[in-house]
């Protein structure tokens, strides 16, 4: 291919991808996509139109399409840390554990040694579940920089329940203070990545006074499983 050729190619992609870019912030990620593809197909070696469906396919739940296209950008440009961290997301969602271990080993990211699935304290923290909806929040654990065990009650049309493990995005929504008063980072719910086994059910009590309300309360943590607090 003749060198203004190639040139008038890649051109070409470099303007379908701002396209694309407008319509994703728009919020037309639909369109984004067809002007995100017609760009690889001019050139496949656009780094970031390469992460931009990669980011397209993680919103939609899409792990193999998000990990082959993260991947791919990665080769590209070995060092983009975003890239990085959506490959990391999308392992985690395969349970490719020896993928996310390697990556997050790249980005500097501390475990406790092992080669399968990862389950460390990562501190406490606040995920939105519904980050699109009605964006119920709840307290967590993370057990990896990516996933999270629910510690409160969500409400039971949130579609989870106490105990839950969530996948969880990578990207800082804020922070929120816990009960001393310390600043915890917020993130988004990706999707549940299992399910505990309890159930929630809501109820209407009604009590004289404070001292019934300590007495549930009492009630409730003594017939917790063994093991459990709250």
């Amino acid at each position: 291919m003749p060198e203004t050729d190639s040139s008038a190619r890649k051109q070409a992609a470099k303007a379908l991808q701002a396209e694309g870019f407008a319509l994703a912030e728009a919020g037309d990620r639909e369109g984004a996509l067809t002007k995100y593809m017609a760009a690889l197909a001019l050139d496949m070696n656009r780094a970031d139109t390469l992460y931009n469906v990669g980011l397209y396919y993680k919103y939609k739940g899409a792990w193999a399409e998000s990990f082959r296209y993260n991947k791919r950008s990665l080769e590209v440009e070995p060092g983009d840390e975003a890239a990085n961290w959506n490959l990391a997301i999308a392992a985690t969602a395969l349970r490719d554990w020896a993928t996310a271990r390697a990556v997050w080993a790249r980005l500097g990211v501390k475990l406790a040694s092992g080669d399968g699935p990862i389950q460390d304290d990562f501190g406490m923290a606040v995920v939105r579940l519904d980050p699109d909806g009605e964006a119920e929040t709840v307290w967590v654990r993370r057990i990896c920089p990516v996933r999270a065990r629910i510690e409160s009650i969500p409400y039971p049309d949130s579609g989870h329940a106490w105990r839950d493990v969530v996948l969880h995005d990578g990207a800082q929504m804020g922070t929120r203070r816990d009960s001393e008063g310390r600043e915890k980072p917020v993130f988004n719910a990706l999707e549940l990545f299992e399910p505990s086994t309890f159930s929630t059910y809501v109820a209407g009590v009604e009590v004289d006074g404070p001292v019934d309300i300590e007495a549930l309360e009492k009630l409730a943590g003594e017939n917790l499983p063994q093991g459990i607090s709250y």
